[in-house]
């Protein structure tokens, strides 16, 4: 069993330029009550798609250069209803479902090339 307790995390953590990666670590941002800000991100479809999910869950991401800032969405209120368009990115698929199922609040996935009825 693992068990994460609140605590501050102070420091710098440089990503590589890939977009697994990128995806993963924006996802992660939106988890915690702060600010964050991702560097070395990488300019391509798949990091759009996760972009595009964070801010349907209610986050607002700014994209500067390589890098991005994400200011998570609130986890005491509940969030409207969205729709999740994952493109082909399997990465942003799967972590956008659990945070989604996380948050208690309606969401509506369209999972990557087909369509969910």
């Amino acid at each position: 069993m693992l068990r994460i307790y609140p605590s501050v995390f102070n420091g710098t953590l440089k990503a590589p330029a890939a977009a697994d990666h990128a995806q993963r670590l924006l996802f992660m941002s939106s988890i915690p009550a702060l600010d964050t800000t991702v560097c070395n991100i990488p300019d391509c479809d798949d990091v759009d798609s996760a972009i595009g999910c964070l801010t349907a869950l209610g986050c607002e991401v700014q994209r500067f250069g390589n890098s991005c800032a994400v200011k998570p969405f609130p986890k005491n209120v509940p969030l409207r209803t969205v729709s999740l368009d994952f493109g082909q990115s399997t990465t942003a698929s799967r972590i956008a479902i659990a945070l989604a199922a996380a948050s208690a609040s309606a969401r509506t996935a369209k999972p990557p090339g087909r369509t969910l009825t």
